[in-house]
């Protein structure tokens, strides 16, 4: 016997949210899971913000908890019932920010490892020809304590993930929007802050020393090359048309 259109949908949610490391607890209730201290994961309660005061919970809609029908502070997370009357819903708005935290965490992690393999000689001898391509034109980053500063910093917790301002990876939907010169109803448009830091003059990124003007343009070097043509807006962008079924969702 195969799913039901409600299995089928909280599997949908179910894998969408896991790719953000987001699962349901025994309540239904939506946790972010995050590395701890000591090896422990941390759940962090995702909530709904409707207004002063007013946090809520948010929670998959299993059958019990739609037939009740009683949410007690709690939102169901239902984003394929969005209407395009209404505009972008709270929840595709939390959608948005989770994705663009989790996202910019990896592409942090990935950005910052791959600077420390460039820094380390030793690192570099047991990688292939193909991994070493990575690190084709980029010269001159041997401080490997300043890049802890700039991806790591404190608490394991890189800078650049602690304002919305300034992160690794960003996405903000737009309505209407124009990708590669074609008009779409709404897009999910993308942007490297870190790259608009590297482009800078001077010896600082994100306010960090990376103590010399070479030690900067390797950084924008390996950025170019494990994430190609970052500049180009449209190309890490995409866009959506009235008659896609839940084009928020789609394009978030």
């Amino acid at each position: 016997m195969g799913q039901s259109k409600s299995d089928k949908l909280r599997t949908f949610y179910s894998e969408l949210l896991s790719s953000l490391h987001i699962y349901a607890d025994a309540n239904s209730r939506l946790n972010l899971h995050l590395p701890g201290d000591n090896g422990e994961e941390e759940k962090v309660p995702i909530t709904i913000n409707l207004g002063e005061d007013d946090q809520r919970l948010l929670v998959m809609p299993t059958d019990d908890r739609l037939q009740d029908n009683q949410w007690n502070g709690e939102v169901p997370f239902h984003p394929l019932s969005e209407s395009l009357s209404r505009g972008q819903s709270e929840v595709l708005t939390q959608l948005v920010e989770l994705v663009r935290f989790v996202v910019g965490h990896r592409v942090g992690l990935v950005y910052g490892f791959f600077a420390q393999f460039a820094a380390d000689e030793s690192v570099q001898k047991r990688l292939s020809t193909a991994q070493m391509n990575y690190f084709n034109s980029v010269e001159g980053l041997k401080d490997t304590a300043t890049l802890q500063k700039l991806f790591f910093g404190s608490n394991k917790q890189s800078k650049f993930l602690l304002d919305d301002e300034e992160n690794f990876f960003s996405i903000f939907l737009k309505r209407p929007a124009e990708i590669n010169g074609k008009r779409f109803a709404r897009g999910a448009i993308a942007t490297f802050p870190i790259y608009k830091e590297l482009q800078t003059e001077g010896i600082k990124v994100a306010d960090v020393d990376v103590k010399s003007k070479a030690n900067k343009r390797a950084l924008r070097q390996l950025f170019e090359n494990l994430f190609p043509y970052p500049s180009d807006q449209d190309r890490w962008s995409a866009g959506a048309h009235e008659t896609t079924p839940a084009p928020y969702l789609r394009r978030c």
